[in-house]
């Protein structure tokens, strides 16, 4: 899957390409730099068949130009 984040129904942001040999699982991506919004989507795209694709159920609301996580930022260490 190629994941993408988009706003006004243009591409906005590439969040990377995942692949699951089951077809689920989780995907941890970092938002980069977009402006403010409450309108984004997100997309995801067969890379075997770019026809396929689906968004996100509803909007996701960017704020502010730092990307939360639910790890704190001192946590992350312990993965390094």
């Amino acid at each position: 899957m190629r994941l993408e984040l988009w706003h006004q129904g243009q591409p906005a942001a590439n969040l990377g390409v995942d692949w699951d040999i089951v077809g689920h699982g989780v995907y941890p991506f970092k938002v980069p730099a977009v402006a403010p919004g409450t309108d984004y989507v997100i997309r995801a795209t067969s890379l075997f068949q770019p026809a396929w694709f689906g968004e996100s159920a509803g909007f996701v609301t960017i704020v502010g130009d730092k990307a939360l996580s639910a790890i704190g930022e001192r946590d992350w260490m312990r993965y390094r």
